[in-house]
C-alpha cells in the first residue's frame, strides 16, 4: 500500500468486517470506551484524491468538528460519489491506494452477503393510529428496473420512489394510509396500470420492562394488511425464564395472597395468566410448575411477549381493573390527535416475578 502521512494508535484490537460489493470496512472493536490519547485529526477529504477502487479512505466524527476516526475501509468499487463535493457533502478522505494485490479485492467483492440466522417475532395488532419517528417503508415484490409510486394520504396524491425503500416522515399515520403500487401494463399490454404491491412500514420503539425498568431490545413497529403490530422479541427459553420464584408468584396471585409492591400486581397477574385466556386459573399455575420441572404440557405453551399501554396499565380489556378474573389487559389505542409520547411496557407471560429479561 502507498499512504499518506496517517497514524492510529489503537487503545482497543481491530476487527475487519466485508460489506456486499462497495467496500471492506475496518477499524476499532469497542469492548470499553477509553480516554482519547491525542487531539483529533482534522478531516482533509478536500485532498484531491479520489474513491477509486482499490483506494482507502477514513471515517470521520459527524460533529461540528468533523475530525477523522480510526475505521476506516477499502474501496471495493469505484464510489466516487463518496468524494468531496462542497463544505455541505464533504465525503470521506481518501489515504492510501493499492500497489499490488488488487486480485484480493475482486475475490472479495464478488462474495455474496446473506443473512445468517432467520429471526421469527411474536406479532400483537394495535388499534387506531401509529405516532411514528422517522421510519422505513420496504417494498418487496419489485422486479428489475420497475418503477413504483407511493402514498401517504391513503391513496389521493402519489409520488415516484426510489430503489426499494422509502424514508417515512415521523407523524401520525392511520392504518393502511402509507400505500405503495407499481407501475405496470394491463393484460391486453397497452393501459397503464397499477397493482398494490406487498409492503412493510417499519420503526423503532421503546417499550420497558415492567419489572426493571429497562428498555427492550429488538422491539418494532410495522404495518401488515391487519393493521400496525408491535413485534416482540423471540419467545423465551423455558429453561431460563421460568423458576421456582414464578411457580410461587403464580399461586400467590391465583390465592389473591400476592405481596410486594401493589403498583406492579397487575403486570404480575397479566404474566401469571399463562395461557392468555384473561384469567389466572390453578391451571396457570400447574403449567409454570411442570415448566420449571421440565414436565410436557399438554397445551403448547411457553413464556412470550405482550404488551401494555402505560396510560391504560390498570384496566383489562372488558374496562374493569385487572384481576385474577380480568388479566387481558386493554388494547393499546394510539389514536391520540396530539402528537405525544407512547410509552409501552413489555411483560413476558411466565415471569411473574419479574427476574427474567429480552
Amino acid at each position: 500500500m502507498q499512504a499518506q502521512a496517517y497514524a492510529y494508535t489503537l487503545v482497543q484490537p481491530s476487527t475487519i468486517v466485508p460489506i456486499a460489493a462497495m467496500g471492506l470496512y475496518g477499524g476499532p472493536f469497542t469492548f470499553q470506551y477509553q480516554a482519547s490519547l491525542f487531539p483529533g485529526v482534522p478531516q482533509e477529504s478536500n485532498n484531491g484524491l479520489s474513491n477509486t477502487f482499490g483506494s482507502l479512505a477514513a471515517f470521520y466524527n459527524n460533529s461540528s468538528t468533523k475530525t477523522t476516526t480510526n475505521g476506516f475501509f477499502v474501496n471495493l468499487d469505484n464510489n466516487t460519489s463518496l468524494d468531496y463535493s462542497d463544505t455541505s457533502s464533504t465525503g470521506y478522505t481518501v489515504f492510501a491506494s493499492t500497489v499490488s494485490g488488487a486480485a484480493t479485492w475482486n475475490s472479495l467483492a464478488s462474495t455474496s452477503s446473506n443473512t445468517l440466522v432467520d429471526l421469527a417475532n411474536v406479532e400483537q395488532i394495535v388499534a387506531g393510529t401509529l405516532r411514528l419517528p422517522a421510519a422505513q417503508v420496504l417494498v418487496a415484490g419489485l422486479s428489475t428496473g420497475a418503477l413504483w409510486q407511493y402514498s401517504l394520504d391513503s391513496g389521493q396524491t402519489w409520488a415516484q420512489g426510489k430503489g426499494s425503500t422509502l424514508q417515512l416522515p415521523a407523524g401520525v399515520y392511520q392504518a393502511h394510509q402509507v400505500q405503495v403500487q407499481v407501475e405496470g401494463s394491463d393484460a391486453v399490454g397497452n393501459t397503464p396500470a397499477l397493482s398494490t404491491l406487498p409492503h412493510q412500514v417499519l420503526a423503532g420503539v421503546q417499550v420497558k420492562h415492567w419489572s426493571k425498568g429497562t428498555l427492550l431490545n429488538n422491539v418494532t413497529v410495522t404495518q401488515s394488511a391487519s393493521g400496525y403490530q408491535v413485534n416482540a422479541p423471540d419467545p423465551a427459553d423455558p429453561a431460563t425464564a421460568i423458576g421456582l420464584g414464578d411457580v410461587l408468584a403464580a399461586l400467590k396471585i391465583y390465592l389473591k395472597k400476592s405481596d410486594g409492591d401493589p403498583k406492579l400486581l397487575n403486570y404480575k397477574t397479566v404474566a401469571a395468566d399463562l395461557n392468555a385466556n384473561g384469567k389466572v386459573e390453578l391451571n396457570d399455575v400447574l403449567n409454570l410448575l411442570k415448566l420449571y420441572l421440565k414436565k410436557p404440557l399438554t397445551e403448547n405453551l411457553s413464556p412470550h411477549w405482550t404488551f401494555i399501554d402505560a396510560k391504560n396499565e390498570n384496566l383489562s380489556t372488558s374496562g374493569n381493573a385487572i384481576d385474577t378474573d380480568h388479566a387481558a389487559p386493554a388494547a393499546i389505542d394510539w389514536s391520540l390527535a396530539e402528537l405525544t409520547p407512547i410509552q409501552l411496557v413489555g411483560v413476558l407471560r411466565g415471569d411473574v416475578d419479574g427476574s427474567a429479561m429480552a
